[in-house]
């Protein structure tokens, strides 16, 4: 009778491994795959011949097993993929032999920004599936961006005399320094949430979260065209399924110094509705009798629309103690507000194979290099002037990049000047025996750069003249 061997059994003999009926994934998180691995042990006298056969989801490779006696396979993988909208519940699926054998594969599927947690198995229970259910009923697939903070590095500063700051372990002052930030890692750039080298890392994910209680404020004055100051405002509470466990993670900004307290930025979490940037706080666990019912949160409108001050409240720029959710100090920072990277949500008409906001700007155009449109010569072939359709820098040419031709023969450039739109070169030599139709040549090395943003001008050949 076949039987199947669990991975972390070596044996090479079917008579020395072990054998399981069942497996368990332990959780697969939505919208992602895992893999497992086994073998199949044949201690029988004679060939095998196999088909595995999965129950959907589950997927096998191999499927055909040619198994010689007294063997066992090599290693088939098992996998098992969860679509992005998949219910936090448990699964189990049948992976069959032809032969007639059965293992049962178990796994519990959680949301797609949950790791197994402490609320677990708290939020298993039927109070937590029957809110669940109300929820994903009710509410809104919303783009969830969780940023989490990026620690400070030492090794992006300086030290210079100056104040003092503490060793956190031992608690003794470290002398008579200062920390002075680099321009890699300045404040500004440690407090912008756009800034994946020193500021926060983005991952975004996707939630089924129930919006409440919005309440948008609008004042306005002086109504008269384009003077009329306006205010918007706008706040709501998020209802959260139990299965998505906004954890925040915490990471030193700032070290402790002799006037100020060891400093810490932690996670980020916003959401998108309706061109609107929300940043979840407040985050309240809601139980049921010994169960987690669900979550609440309390959103902060990010994006105010005001004439005058369009940065209402910046989660990136505010520091805390560690694992206090009280602020201990706030950065009157507009950088890290990054709406411009986030995507759509529900309500907004977005398209959502485009990962930028629709109703933003259009790209600008790619700016081009100049070409030439026009090339004369005078003074007996002595000099030429070349006319491009933008400007140019002035001083960036190589002279002897310049070379042009007449019936008389072919002129190096001994001197060559950029004026607006224009090229003037010129030259001293006696014309070299190179019959060659009349017109001018630019043969530009990679480092000649010549447009007047910076654009290296693409050489070309046998220009004529006018």
């Amino acid at each position: 009778m076949l039987s199947f061997v669990p991975s972390d059994d070596l044996s090479s003999s079917p008579g020395e491994a072990s054998a399981i009926t069942s497996l368990d994934f332990g959780y697969v998180k939505a919208g992602e795959t895992k893999s497992e691995v086994i073998r199949v042990s044949n201690p029988g006298a004679s060939v095998a011949s196999i088909e595995l056969i999965p129950e959907s989801p589950l997927a096998v490779e191999p499927r055909l097993i040619v198994l010689p006696p007294d063997t066992i396979s090599d290693t088939v993988v098992l996998t098992v993929s969860m679509p992005l909208d998949a219910v936090s519940r448990s699964h189990t699926a049948d992976l069959l032999l032809s032969s007639g054998e059965k293992l049962v594969i178990e796994w519990e599927t959680v949301g797609a920004n949950t790791e197994r947690q402490a609320q677990y198995p708290a939020r298993t229970g039927n109070p937590t599936h029957i809110s669940t259910s109300v929820i994903e009923s009710k509410g809104d697939t919303l783009r969830l961006y969780r940023f989490d903070p990026i620690p400070f590095d030492e090794s992006t500063a300086t030290l210079r005399p100056g104040r003092r700051f503490k060793i956190e372990k031992t608690g003794k002052f470290a002398g008579e320094f200062e920390t002075i930030r680099s321009n890699v890692c300045d404040l500004e750039s440690r407090l912008d949430g756009a800034n994946p080298t020193c500021g926060y890392t983005m991952v975004p994910e996707t939630i089924v979260a129930q919006f409440t209680s919005e309440n948008i404020e609008i004042t306005t004055t002086n109504l008269t065209s384009n003077k009329a100051p306006l205010t918007y405002s706008i706040s709501a509470t998020l209802i959260i399924p139990a299965e998505f466990e906004l954890l925040r993670e915490w990471a030193p900004f700032q070290p402790e110094s002799e006037t100020d307290k060891a400093q810490y930025k932690r996670t980020v979490y916003v959401v998108k509705r309706q061109g609107v940037l929300h940043s979840i706080e407040n985050i309240r666990t809601l139980d049921f009798g010994d169960n987690l019912s669900h979550y609440s949160a309390d959103l902060v409108g990010i994006h105010c629309r005001d004439n005058g001050n369009p940065y209402y409240f910046n989660p990136w720029a505010i520091t805390y103690e560690y694992e206090s959710d009280k602020p201990y100090a706030t950065f009157p920072l507009e950088n890290a507000l990054i709406e411009e990277f986030i995507a759509d949500a529900s309500g907004s008409g977005a398209n959502s194979s485009n990962d930028l906001n629709p109703s933003a700007a259009p790209p600008a155009p790619v700016e081009t290099a100049p070409i030439p449109v026009s090339a004369t010569k005078s003074w007996d072939n002595l000099s030429i002037t070349v006319t491009f359709d933008k400007p140019l820098q002035a001083g960036a040419l190589d002279h002897t990049n310049w070379h042009w031709y007449s019936g008389a023969g072919r002129f190096s450039a001994t001197s060559a000047n950029s004026i607006g739109n224009t090229v003037v070169a010129t030259t001293t030599n006696v014309p070299g025996a190179d019959p060659h139709p009349a017109g001018c040549d630019y043969s530009p090395p990679p480092a000649d750069v010549i447009g007047d943003n910076g654009l290296a001008v693409d050489g070309f050949t046998d220009f004529p003249f006018s």
